[in-house]
């Protein structure tokens, strides 16, 4: 839906301004009565100078910038390409 793909196009612009290099893929949303959940995976290059937790929380962080009331589920992945 329009409402998940804006979402979704904010949160990359978010992703992208902690470094290029992370990618985003599938994207879900889960609305609550309190609060939505962004859950998604974030693609990190094979020896990517933060950690797995480091990257989850920058982008934790950034998301809760965005109006609304968004909490990111993040799976943080490696690539080995």
């Amino acid at each position: 839906d329009e409402v998940t793909n804006q979402t979704k196009q904010k949160i990359t612009t978010l992703v992208h301004c902690i470094d290029d290099e992370i990618h985003i893929h599938d994207f879900r949303m889960v609305t609550g009565s309190t609060h939505t959940n962004v859950i998604f995976d974030a693609v990190v290059p094979h020896g990517f100078r933060l950690t797995d937790s480091e990257v989850a929380s920058k982008i934790q962080t950034a998301v809760r910038t965005l109006d609304g009331n968004y909490y990111a589920v993040v799976h943080v992945e490696r690539s080995y390409t």
